[in-house]
């Protein structure tokens, strides 16, 4: 299953990390890390909404 659009809400220096690190993600969010890291051409939109942990 491919997603087409991808919204993550969380803290974004972790998504980034996550997106860059060339070992496999075993977070909750691995599935759409992995799916973002295999770039299908379908994916028409990513985008990351941050929040600020206090």
């Amino acid at each position: 299953m491919r997603f087409r659009e991808i919204i993550v809400e969380r803290d974004l220096m972790t998504v980034i990390k996550k997106l860059q690190s060339p070992e496999n993600d075993r977070s909750l969010i691995r599935i759409i890390i992995n799916e973002i890291k295999e770039k299908p051409k379908d994916l028409r939109a990513l985008s990351l909404v941050t929040y600020h942990v206090k």
